[in-house]
């Protein structure tokens, strides 16, 4: 798995040639595509080109290096995202009804590809300044529409600059996970898809009047076990398992792509050779990572079955803890591009996995529905969203944040969405 320091300087990224647009569209388009699904390590210009109908030299017409491809993918789907958050604001209604036209553009099945943002550390650092610049623009325009709806009285008294990054990481999540997950990827799934995005992120998942719906389990506690320090095996145990959750908060904050194994094993304090003793090379410690994030997934959602009374108040808890555990020092594996790069056996057997915690899920809002204290959404799609409120938070939380604090932010504007309640 190439990284940011395999990703060469050149004198001319992001130059477009002027010559053949649409084919260099077609190329980023093709790109994109890819990034999206297994990350950015995964570009092959000699395969892109086949793909498109360019030959392996007359490719390099259009980008220096697989780095310059990606930066143009990034800088190209930033401009699109920025054109959109600026269409909406200017446009007709509320500030709810702009922000219902934004995600349901940028989902639309029949707009070009964007490319999500996970894999900024694949790029050179002046680059990646450039790209982090760009966001936190978009992040500066959403803001402006939740503010202006506070203002009005038409949306609710959130944390507005959470409210603004959590709002583009759930459009981040729903662009690369429906390939993944979703049963309906096709112009009509699409669209329910972006409907539900946008009925979530306005009103919530749960009816009735605001309440706060908090969870008295933590994630250290529910996580935490006791070692027998003079039993060999456990402690041989104990030091994979620092490993693994090692490797699990870099990949999650930088991208499967951004982490060396060099990276891993600095931040154990440990020589690279320790990581080498437990795992054959780096694909087998992401397989290991995912593994040991589907136990803690699972574990998470049997303690929100179990100890919540409602189907509202098991939502919560599973909302919670999950959030809670992204900004864990060990924090299990968020799913992410480049899944799809584990051996066929692999990602069968982790695909059931996630698809069985989603069955789950999907009862549990099903069950809330029927109760009505859910809101009347397609219930098969509601747990797949959701996801969007806590994967990616490493990504962009500052690590001295309180988790807590902000779980409970987060499970409440999921709970309960943007617009006010009358």
């Amino acid at each position: 798995m190439p990284n940011a320091a395999t990703a060469t300087k050149t004198q001319r990224r992001g130059r477009p040639p002027s010559r053949r647009p649409a084919q260099h569209s077609a190329l980023l388009d093709a790109a994109v595509e890819q990034i999206n699904l297994n990350g950015a390590a995964s570009i092959s210009l000699a395969q892109l080109g086949e793909r498109i109908g360019v030959t392996r030299s007359g490719i390099y017409y259009y980008c220096a290096d697989a780095a310059d491809l990606v930066f143009q993918c990034y800088v190209r789907s930033c401009e699109r995202l920025q054109e959109d958050i600026d269409s909406a604001a200017s446009g007709p209604g509320h500030a709810d009804d702009r922000l219902a036209g934004l995600i349901r553009r940028v989902l639309a099945p029949d707009r070009p590809p964007i490319a999500v943002l996970n894999d900024i550390a694949f790029l050179p650092e002046p680059l990646q300044a450039d790209i982090t610049a760009r966001a936190a623009k978009h992040k500066r325009g959403i803001s402006v529409m939740l503010n202006d709806g506070r203002k009005a009285g038409v949306l609710r008294a959130v944390d507005v600059e959470l409210a603004a990054r959590l709002i583009l990481n759930c459009l981040s999540w729903a662009l690369v996970s429906q390939p993944w997950l979703a049963r309906r990827n096709d112009p009509r799934g699409r669209r329910q898809y972006a409907d539900v995005v946008a009925g979530i992120i306005l009103d919530g998942v749960a009816t009735g009047p605001e309440r706060v719906l908090g969870c008295d389990v933590r994630f250290d506690a529910l996580t935490a076990r006791s070692i027998n320090a003079f039993d060999r095996r456990q402690t041989a145990d104990l030091k994979s398992d620092q490993i693994i959750a090692a490797a699990s908060r870099l990949f999650n904050a930088l991208g499967l792509d951004g982490v060396r194994l060099d990276d891993v094993s600095a931040a154990i304090g440990a020589s690279k050779g320790a990581i080498y003793h437990h795992f054959r090379d780096k694909t087998e410690l992401v397989e290991r990572c995912y593994e040991r994030g589907f136990e803690i997934y699972d574990l998470i959602m049997d303690t929100g079955v179990k100890t919540g009374k409602t189907p509202v108040e098991q939502f919560a808890i599973v909302q919670h803890l999950n959030t809670q555990a992204q900004l864990n020092p060990a924090p299990p594996l968020a799913l992410q591009p480049g899944l799809s790069a584990l051996a066929p056996a692999k990602r069968r057997t982790l695909t059931r996995r996630a698809q069985s915690l989603n069955a789950v899920a999907r009862q549990i809002i099903s069950k809330g529905i029927r109760a009505g204290h859910c809101q009347a959404l397609d219930a098969e799609l509601v747990p797949q969203v959701l996801a969007g409120y806590f994967t990616g938070l490493a990504q962009w939380i500052p690590p001295d944040a309180d988790p807590v604090a902000i779980a409970d932010d987060a499970t409440n504007f999921a709970a309960y969405g943007l617009r006010a309640r009358r």
